[in-house]
């Protein structure tokens, strides 16, 4: 909206407020439309497209892994999914592993079907080879872990080579913490909640005299 209208961002810090006011009340929200503006069109295939064409580049010519999960848009009416899709490969310009965006993909369905053929259309329309994927990183649901239908054996009838790396263990280190959480009511999250606000504010903390613990 600055760069539409021409705003100075000496007045952004106020701007932000103004937002934030007015995030509050749904019919405004609603009624605020950014897809046709011209800074969404520079940033969509100005900005955006020069370093989505730099990663595929280098996506083309060196191993990659893919880290792949799937959401419920929060501003669609019809809770459609959206696929998001990092990519991790080593960056010859940096001279180190880089983790870019590389994709937010709209489904309908979040389907093993659905989601293997929009990677495999991310894969083909960019001409990638299937041979420079060697893992994705997916969560531990049946649609992506099933044996015989599931996201990965699809994606293995293209790339038998990519290696099981055993999912995502944030994910199941988030679902063991739930499952242990899940008697206490909330007692515990408020106990860690409550903890990391004593001790972000308290002076000890800022005094670093807990720096060895």
């Amino acid at each position: 909206m600055m760069a539409e209208n021409n705003i100075s961002f000496y007045v952004a810090p106020k701007l932000f407020e103004l937002i934030r006011e007015c995030s509050k009340d749904p019919n405004a929200l609603a009624s605020v439309s950014l897809d046709r503006c011209t800074a969404a069109y520079k940033l969509k295939y100005g900005v955006s497209d020069f370093f989505a064409k730099g990663i595929i580049e280098c996506m083309k010519t060196c191993p990659i892994s893919l880290n792949i999960d799937e959401g419920t848009s929060d501003v669609s009416s019809n809770n459609k999914k959206v696929l998001a899709v990092l990519v991790s490969y080593f960056s010859t310009v940096k001279e180190q592993v880089v983790v870019e965006h590389l994709a937010s993909l709209e489904l309908i369905k979040a389907g093993a079907e659905t989601i293997f053929n929009a990677m495999k259309e991310l894969m083909d329309i960019n001409s990638i080879p299937w041979k420079n994927l060697q893992s994705c990183l997916f969560d531990s649901c049946n649609v992506v872990r099933g044996n015989k239908s599931g996201v990965e054996a699809r994606l293995r009838e293209h790339a038998p080579h990519i290696l099981d790396i055993n999912v995502d263990s944030c994910h199941h280190i988030h679902n063991a913490v739930k499952q242990f959480c899940f008697p206490f009511e909330g007692w515990v999250e408020r106990l860690f909640h409550g903890l990391k606000t004593d001790f972000k504010w308290s002076s000890v903390s800022k005094d670093n005299s807990f720096r060895s613990v």
